[in-house]
């Protein structure tokens, strides 16, 4: 499975990895609303 620059820092921040197309990928962090209120104070 192939891993994009990306994975490492990933798999710092929680992020649970599933293989797609070939590549492994970030599928989900570490909850909707954790991910949520982050994007709402931090994005």
């Amino acid at each position: 499975m192939k891993r994009t620059a990306l994975s490492a820092i990933h798999r710092q921040m929680g992020a649970r990895m599933v293989e797609f197309a070939g590549w492994e990928m970030p599928v989900h962090y570490t909850g909707t609303a954790q991910e949520h209120m982050a994007v709402r104070t931090r994005a």
